[in-house]
């Protein structure tokens, strides 16, 4: 494209400038992993799984926020299939009082459903500890991947260096998004002994 043709920006020349933003937003980020917390879904944190047939036009959006009370924390609401919804909700109390809730609840908002239960299921705690296990691996082991193939490509620490350092600095960055029940921000020390201890046992 000619709009690019001629285009010369000094990035080097602005280097300073790019250090104090990013170093601003990365600061912000940590304060805010260690106060806010990761919004983990069930399947990290471990939960409960619903599909409810019969709910025709009741969007998910309003089911979502009909169960958002009731259930002491926003589920998640998806479509599943033609006239379903998939309801997933965190864990920390007993399955049948939570599908009792949730279908006296939708039963509430709109008593001209009839709704019926065909699927639930749940996501073990210590599944959850295991798959979050593996995934933080995964993470650390593609870093490592990327400073190798960088340094045998280029020949040079400082490029394989800051690739896996700006990466690294992006997942900070995207990982705290907005969560509706955060975590007192005492729980941090817990959560980082979570993230570094590695689970003995691997049973669902």
């Amino acid at each position: 494209m000619r709009l690019f043709e001629n285009l010369n920006v000094d990035f080097t020349g602005k280097r300073r400038v790019g250090y104090m933003i990013s170093g601003t937003l990365l600061v912000l980020s940590v304060l805010s992993l260690f106060t806010r917390g990761i919004e983990f879904g069930i399947d990290f944190s471990g939960g409960m799984e619903f599909v409810i047939e019969g709910t025709g036009d009741y969007a998910a959006t309003a089911v979502r926020d009909d169960l958002s009370g009731p259930l002491g924390s926003t589920p998640e609401v998806k479509t599943f299939g033609d006239s379903a919804l998939l309801i997933r909700t965190l864990g920390g109390a007993d399955l049948n009082s939570v599908q009792e809730t949730i279908v006296n609840t939708m039963q509430m908002n709109r008593p001209d459903l009839t709704l019926d239960v065909v699927k639930r299921d749940t996501v073990s705690a210590r599944f959850a500890e295991d798959l979050l296990w593996g995934a933080l691996q995964a993470v650390i082991g593609s870093l490592i991947v990327i400073f190798i193939y960088i340094l045998v490509r280029f020949s040079n620490w400082k490029y394989s260096l800051g690739a896996p350092t700006w990466l690294a600095e992006a997942v900070a960055l995207a990982s705290h998004a907005p969560r509706d029940a955060q975590p007192p921000p005492y729980q941090w020390r817990r959560r980082c002994r979570f993230l570094l201890t590695r689970p003995r046992s691997r049973t669902r």
